[in-house]
């Protein structure tokens, strides 16, 4: 697996530069969670589709949302986010993207099993994941991440 790790500080435009690029490219697939009119939603990138990402506490129950600062996201929706990742049809020099690996995911929520299995993978993919500049080493840490590449402009992706 060829691992790169697009890093910049929070609400830096990581998700629109993604977004963005992935228009430009058809060799991509994965998810993203761009913000749109104040809420998260999810991204297909192959589909070219949207679904939401955040839920209504006051519907839902504690059982359907997954919290982590002021978002309550469906656990529903990011389980499929996550089959999405992992039904992508990868052939080698596609990129597969996770738009973020975050807080949920050092929780063991959001992306974390997706991203468990592809990193115990033997697949010869090219992923990308995204991760605030500040939880590089904990999520590399926590992940045990040892092979990776660390990039701040998506100009800097240049694949083998």
């Amino acid at each position: 697996m060829n691992l790169i790790i697009f890093s910049k500080p929070i609400h830096s435009g990581k998700t629109s530069e993604l977004f963005h690029f992935c228009k430009q490219n058809n060799h991509v697939s994965g998810i993203l969670m761009p913000e749109m009119n104040g809420t998260k939603l999810f991204y297909d990138i192959a589909n070219k589709s949207f679904f939401n990402a955040e839920i209504d506490q006051l519907i839902y129950t504690e059982n359907d949302i997954e919290n982590i600062g002021k978002y309550n996201f469906s656990k529903a929706s990011f389980a499929k986010a996550n089959n999405i990742i992992l039904n992508v049809n990868n052939k080698i020099n596609n990129i597969l993207i996770i738009d973020e690996v975050g807080k949920l995911e050092l929780q063991k929520k959001g992306f974390h099993p997706a991203l468990i299995f592809l990193l115990t993978s033997t697949n010869k993919i090219n992923l990308l994941i995204v991760v605030r500049d500040v939880l590089i080493k904990e999520v590399t840490d926590f992940y045990q991440i040892s092979h990776y590449k660390i990039i701040s402009d998506l100009d800097e992706l240049i694949l083998p």
